[in-house]
Parts: structure tokens; C-alpha cells; sequence
């Protein structure tokens, strides 16, 4: 069964559907696999303090978390090939699709929260 999480900021939903990778292929692949990401969609990956885009068919806004879900960087439109700066103060990392960062005006320091929503077997 998929478990499936959304993400807010206050009582803005920045993202409908997030999946957690925190399993070691599921953190390897990430979004891999995928020829595309809907608007709201999203991935979050745990730990992580890195990532990468080699392999990937798409740009993805990338938004680095502690714990406690404060956003300490984001990365725009990271475009396919590319690596990330790695942020030493980050637990995890949320992947979107490109411009959704700037469309919910997230910026370092923000809170969001994560709540469950919807179950796929």
C-alpha cells in the first residue's frame, strides 16, 4: 500500500500528494523512473543531504528540510545532470515540480507540516 502525505505551509497546501522514500532504493532511485511529475506531486526523501539529477528527464525544485520541517535552502529548477550543494544542516529533502517553490513563496527559515491524506493498495 502507497501511503501518500500532504504538505503545508500554515493553512496553504503546497503539496497534495508526497511519497517518503526513507528505504535505501527508494532513496537511490527517487524520481528516476519517472518522465514527469504533476503539479503537486512531490517526493521526500529521508535522510538526505544531497541530491542529484543525472538520469532524470525533468527540472524539480528541491527544498532542503531539518527535522523539524524549517526550510533551510531551496534550489530552483535544478535541471537534469546536475548536483546539488551539499547542506550539512538538512535532514531531508523535498523534490517538487519546477516553480512550485516560487509559486507558494517558500523561503529559508518557513515551517511546513506533513499530514497524512490518502491510501493506494
Amino acid at each position: 500500500m502507497i501511503k501518500y502525505y500532504l504538505i503545508k505551509k500554515g493553512d496553504f497546501i503546497i503539496v497534495e500528494r508526497v511519497i517518503i522514500a526513507d528505504r535505501f532504493f527508494q532513496r537511490l532511485m527517487g524520481l528516476l523512473r519517472q518522465k514527469n511529475m504533476a503539479p503537486g506531486n512531490g517526493l521526500l526523501i529521508r535522510p538526505c543531504k544531497q541530491v542529484h539529477t543525472f538520469g532524470m528527464h525533468f527540472d524539480i525544485d528541491v527544498v532542503f528540510l531539518t527535522n523539524q520541517m524549517q526550510v533551510v535552502k531551496i534550489e530552483q529548477n535544478m535541471k537534469p545532470g546536475k548536483m546539488s550543494k551539499y547542506v550539512k544542516e538538512a535532514a531531508c529533502v523535498l523534490e517538487l515540480t519546477a516553480g512550485s517553490a516560487s509559486t507558494h513563496n517558500l523561503r529559508p527559515l518557513d515551517y511546513l507540516c506533513m499530514e497524512p491524506c490518502i491510501s493506494v493498495p
